[in-house]
């Protein structure tokens, strides 16, 4: 994701901190490999790269990102959307090049966004325009630094924090 996994942690030793700390690490990096868009074999990508293809089995953590994000997306009446990837790269590219995007990129990038463009089944997920790219960075390091703190509580660890490039998950305050 791209920045630093902190966590802080309550625990009756340090080994029992290491060992749930390792685990927590582990849990966040499963997470990369299913939401990065820089990571070609990410779930995510190879999703986007199926797009238009129909329905697409997808793993539970991507499904449930995904189904999270969609949540969002009606809470805020679309202003929070995933479907963003096309003009994500545009913008990611012309910093690289220094120069901006031409009209016509951004107009077709334009015309593989929205959000009612994705459809959910259980386990499955069609992106119905071809060329469509889902973006995980809204929401992505909440969803890793929550899921960082889940492994902590099941190790037993509920005094805990995790933060993941600015976004924190809380656990317990510690003792007194």
């Amino acid at each position: 994701m791209g920045v630093k996994l902190k966590l802080v942690l309550y625990a009756n030793n340090e080994q029992e901190a290491s060992q749930a700390a390792q685990k927590a690490f582990q849990r966040v990096e499963e997470w990369e490999q299913v939401m990065s868009d820089y990571r070609p074999s990410s779930d995510l990508n190879r999703l986007s790269d199926q797009s238009y293809m129909g329905f697409r089995p997808v793993s539970p953590d991507l499904h449930a990102a995904v189904t999270r994000s969609m949540e969002l997306t009606r809470k805020t009446n679309g202003a929070f959307d995933i479907t963003v990837g096309p003009i994500v790269q545009l913008w990611r590219n012309a910093r690289k090049k220094r120069t901006l995007p031409k009209e016509s990129a951004i107009r077709s990038a334009r015309n593989v966004v929205g959000h009612h463009l994705v459809k959910l089944l259980p386990e499955k997920i069609c992106l119905e325009v071809k060329g469509m790219r889902l973006d995980m960075g809204g929401i992505g390091k909440g969803i890793g630094a929550d899921a960082a703190l889940s492994v902590l509580r099941d190790e037993g660890l509920h005094s805990s924090l995790a933060e993941l490039g600015g976004d924190v998950a809380l656990g317990d305050p510690p003792p007194s």
